[in-house]
């Protein structure tokens, strides 16, 4: 049965969210390690460690997502710094899956160097960390960003030396902001053609199953619920059906929604594969 999970918030602790997804009944789920009041990574002791391996049977993955302040590819020393708190972290709490964003190479003109300075962090955080898998999420953004042109993934591959250990994630809203094409069903069946001949659809870890709130190529960062959105329901339906990605666990990352919707969201995608 495919896994499909949420994108859930917490506040004081890991157990707010791994606490939601076991009432949910989601096999998988993903969040932050940062406190969403305080904007602070939370704090770990025993008794959240203990509790969280408690629900651990009820848990398939837990998807932890590098926070926004990390920047793989850039220069600057505050974004290595924050991936290596958030990665001693999610160790503490016995996670092995890493979602990151590329980043952006301010200061590097050449986008093959760009791709060379992301790849130069992979090795490294690869070899220090044999235990880790950290999987990279495509973005919408342009200029100096890496990872928004699927293109990029290919060539990154090719530069690895522990490849085994980076994985993907395709983001539905981030191609749609970027400029793919997700509506027309042949665009889309391109769209998929183009993920296996780049990230290599057998290294897609996970999917980000969300609408977008603005029109295709806004570079815009912004989802919707699933059929608020400019991409649409039944798009991605179809995205999420085709039998090269029907084996992918899914996420939603759904936009704060009224109470109740949320659940009814996941509810509908999961009646998709019934």
């Amino acid at each position: 049965m495919r896994h499909i999970g949420l994108h859930l918030r917490l506040n004081d602790s890991i157990m707010d969210a791994a606490s939601e997804a076991v009432r949910l009944g989601t096999p998988i789920f993903q969040c932050f390690l940062i406190n969403q009041l305080h904007r602070r990574l939370i704090k770990v002791d025993t008794h959240t460690i203990a509790s969280l391996q408690a629900l651990r049977p009820k848990i398939h993955t837990i998807y932890i997502h590098g926070s926004y302040w990390i920047n793989l590819a850039g220069l600057q020393q505050r974004g290595n710094r924050a991936l290596f708190r958030e990665i001693e972290l999610a160790k503490r709490l016995e996670c092995s899956h890493l979602i990151l964003h590329p980043g952006s190479a301010v200061g590097i003109s050449n986008h093959a160097d760009r791709i060379d300075a992301l790849a130069h962090v992979l090795n490294k955080i690869t070899k220090d960390e044999p235990a880790m898998t950290f999987i990279l999420e495509n973005t919408c953004h342009g200029n100096s960003s890496v990872g928004s042109n699927l293109e990029d993934f290919y060539h990154l591959k090719q530069k690895l030396e522990r490849p085994e250990q980076v994985t993907f994630c395709v983001d539905t809203a981030h191609a749609h902001a970027y400029g793919y094409d997700l509506v027309d069903p042949d665009k889309q069946n391109d769209f998929i053609e183009l993920i296996d001949q780049t990230m290599g659809l057998e290294n897609v870890e996970l999917i980000h199953l969300n609408d977008a709130a603005h029109e295709q190529g806004s570079r815009i960062d912004k989802h919707a619920a699933i059929g608020n959105g400019c991409i649409g329901e039944s798009a991605l339906k179809t995205f999420a059906l085709d039998p090269r990605l029907s084996s992918i666990p899914l996420i939603l990352e759904l936009p704060i929604l009224p109470d109740g919707d949320e659940d009814a969201m996941l509810q509908k995608v999961q009646c998709w594969h019934k």
